[in-house]
């Protein structure tokens, strides 16, 4: 059934925005996309459908902060009832879950994004669900396929520590009031990724105040929206950047930059140091590598001089200007 939480914040608030984004068919499923690279976030939201504007609004923003960015209607058009809201016993909630939004149904939708993301450039992905597409994410992190997992408001259906054992990546957790958080983190906290999971709760904030329920116009709501979503974007950024970067390692960790002077200095050497720094400087430099490393295998004269300028930063300690 759904939580005191959830009933309480009672039905979507509509709020005026001008998303930024296209909406797209892939086959029968509508989907919406905003944003270009190849680190791409996979959205899930609560039960009452994907086109809402505070929902779009965090795909925008996230695109904004370097990502690719896509919603799909996993309901096709036929999310629960805001007039069955909040839901009696007759209604069959979790019935209706378990059949229109089952974890099976959705992530067969999901793979098909997936390999539509990949066609257009994606090679990294993170999930992001807020209330019943918390309960969604949480089950995706518990696939290779995800570098990092959100989970915002999230309804785990009683189901907190089950689903937190299954874990596979780095989650971040932004609970309101009422809403679970202490279990999960007492699984993962015995996790290997246990450092990277991000925790806050916004116990002055209702279920869903960050998606259909939030009422932006309330500059409280807004500005708390705003802060879930800049830390969001920073986690994504952090985790997934380094994920990358990582899998580069294992593939090119003897390449070395011998043109350079003194000892030779690997590009493997460089990689770490970046991705174990974590200021704001530091991942942005993260993208600028990502270029000097594509130039530098293509031997231009260019990266070579910008490598030189980062290696110095790094035998020097004085850190990148960007």
């Amino acid at each position: 059934m759904a939580s005191t939480a959830c009933c309480a914040a009672g039905v979507p608030v509509i709020n005026e925005y001008n998303e930024l984004g296209k909406f797209e068919t892939i086959n029968d499923m509508d989907c919406y996309f905003v944003g270009t690279g190849d680190k791409a976030v996979v959205v899930a939201y609560d039960i009452f459908g994907f086109n809402f504007k505070q929902v779009l609004q965090v795909c925008d923003r996230l695109a904004a902060a370097g990502f690719t960015v896509c919603c799909p209607d996993f309901f096709r058009g036929a999310p629960w009832p805001m007039e069955k809201f909040p839901p009696g016993p007759e209604d069959n909630l979790m019935e209706w879950i378990m059949s229109a939004g089952s974890f099976d149904k959705v992530n067969a939708d999901i793979c098909k994004v997936m390999d539509l993301l990949k066609s257009r450039g994606a090679t990294k992905f993170g999930a992001l669900g807020f209330c019943w597409g918390g309960f969604i994410t949480i089950q995706l992190a518990a696939s290779e396929r995800f570098s990092a997992a959100g989970c915002v408001h999230a309804a785990f259906f009683s189901q907190d520590k089950e689903l937190a054992e299954n874990v596979m990546c780095p989650l971040i957790v932004l609970p309101a009031e009422g809403d679970p958080m202490e279990s999960v983190k007492e699984v993962l906290d015995t996790k290997p990724f246990a450092s990277k999971c991000v925790y806050k709760r916004f116990d002055d904030q209702i279920h869903g105040f960050v998606a259909a329920r939030g009422d932006w116009t309330k500059p409280e709501v807004a500005a708390a929206a705003g802060e879930a979503i800049g830390l969001l974007a920073n986690f994504f950024n952090a985790n997934m950047c380094a994920a990358a970067l990582e899998c580069f390692l294992k593939r090119e960790n003897s390449l070395e930059l011998h043109d350079l002077p003194g000892r030779p200095v690997t590009i493997r050497h460089e990689l770490y140091f970046l991705v174990h720094k974590k200021d704001g400087a530091q991942l942005r430099a993260l993208r600028k590598y990502e270029w000097a490393k594509q130039e530098y295998l293509n031997k231009t004269p260019e990266t070579r001089t910008a490598i030189r300028g980062m290696v110095f930063a790094v035998q020097t300690g004085a850190g990148l200007v960007l």
